[in-house]
C-alpha cells in the first residue's frame, strides 16, 4: 500500500484519470492530479475554485481522456483541459453549492446536484443550463 501526501483538508472525492493517474478533490480549493508510480506523485494542481472542490470527473475530448470536470460549493463547474492548459467555468449556481456531477451518455451534459434539491442539465458545449429540477430531496440521508 501507498500513500499519497499533500492534501492538508479533507478529500471529498477520487477517481482514475487512467491506470498511472489518480485526481483527488478537497476542501483546499484544488483537484490535483497524482502520478501513483512516481517518486513525487502530485503531478499537477488545476486551481481556480473559491471554495471547496465537491467532486470531479474525468472526461473525453474525442477519444482521449483529456478533460476534468470540477464542482465547488462556490457554484462553479469547472472543465480543465489538461492538453492544452484550459479551464473554463460556468457559474451555474452562485446562490447554492455545486455538490456532484454525472456525466450525459453521449458526454455532452452534465447532470449536476446543488445544495437547496436542485439538479440542472448543463450544456458542455454551450456553457448553458438547459434544464432545472426543484425538489430532489433524501429523506433518510445520515450526514
Amino acid at each position: 500500500m501507498r500513500k499519497l501526501h499533500g492534501r492538508s483538508r479533507s478529500l471529498h472525492a477520487v477517481d482514475f484519470l487512467s491506470p498511472q493517474l489518480l485526481l483527488s478533490a478537497s476542501d483546499d480549493t484544488v483537484a490535483k492530479i497524482w502520478d501513483i508510480r512516481a517518486a513525487r506523485p502530485c503531478v499537477q494542481t488545476l486551481r481556480g475554485a473559491r471554495d471547496a472542490v465537491s467532486d470531479l470527473l474525468p472526461c473525453c475530448r474525442g477519444s482521449v481522456q483529456a478533460a476534468i470536470l470540477t464542482a465547488s460549493v462556490d457554484g462553479s463547474v469547472r472543465e480543465y483541459d489538461i492538453r492544452r492548459g484550459l479551464m473554463t467555468e460556468d457559474a451555474v449556481a452562485a446562490d447554492r453549492g455545486v455538490l456532484g456531477l454525472t456525466l450525459s451518455a453521449d458526454k455532452n451534459c452534465v447532470v449536476v446536484s446543488c445544495l437547496g434539491s436542485r439538479v440542472l442539465l448543463l450544456d458542455r458545449r454551450l456553457g448553458e443550463v438547459v434544464a432545472t429540477f426543484d425538489g430532489a430531496q433524501s429523506e433518510n440521508y445520515a450526514g
